[in-house]
Formats: structure tokens, C-alpha cells, sequence
């Protein structure tokens, strides 16, 4: 039994490219790239609805300031950031008017 080596009648193996030549992303140290634009609604504007709530003086003051950005900007969120201004100056003016009748009330009872 005699073994007899396989004949080179075959094309070459392809040849790979070099990696800088491949595509895809490529990642380099010290490259901070772009980011992909947000989808969410405007932060600002759901911290304005939830702070207006709690603190309606700060949910008034972001609900502006969401508006703006997102006027500058064209993010959703425009509905988020108008209910916190509703509801931060609905909260102001029942403060308000709560202080005036608690004070009218001190007033009158102690005279």
C-alpha cells in the first residue's frame, strides 16, 4: 500500500482582506462617536409632571423650560410638560387660597 500526496490542481485559498478593510463599525480608542437620536418624550418635561405635584412652584418653572426645549428641539413631550404647567399652577392657587382663608379665619377668630 503506497500513499500518494493530494495534487494541487485547486485555486489558492481566498485571501482575507485586511481588518482595516473590513466593513462594519469600527471601534477606535478614544473615539466617542454619535450618538442615535432619543425617542423618548423630553426629560424635563416629565420631571416638570411629577415635581408639580410635589413641589408645584419647581413643576411650574420645568414645565416652561421643557417647552422651550422642545420647541428648539421638536422632541415629543409638549402634552407632559403643558399638564405639569396646568397642574402646578391649579396646585399654586388652591396654596394660595388656602393660605388666604386660614389667615382670614386666624384673623377673625382672634379678634
Amino acid at each position: 500500500m503506497s500513499y500518494e500526496a493530494p495534487t494541487t490542481n485547486h485555486p489558492a485559498a481566498p485571501v482575507m482582506p485586511a481588518p482595516s478593510a473590513i466593513p462594519g463599525p469600527s471601534v477606535t480608542s478614544g473615539s466617542t462617536g454619535s450618538m442615535p437620536p432619543a425617542t423618548g418624550s423630553n426629560v424635563l418635561a416629565v420631571v416638570a409632571l411629577i415635581s408639580a405635584f410635589l413641589v408645584p412652584l419647581a413643576g411650574i418653572v420645568c414645565g416652561h423650560i421643557a417647552l422651550v426645549q422642545i420647541r428648539r428641539d421638536g422632541r415629543p413631550g409638549r402634552p407632559l410638560a403643558i399638564a405639569a404647567l396646568i397642574i402646578g399652577y391649579a396646585f399654586t392657587a388652591i396654596g394660595v387660597i388656602v393660605m388666604a382663608l386660614s389667615l382670614m379665619i386666624t384673623l377673625t377668630v382672634g379678634s
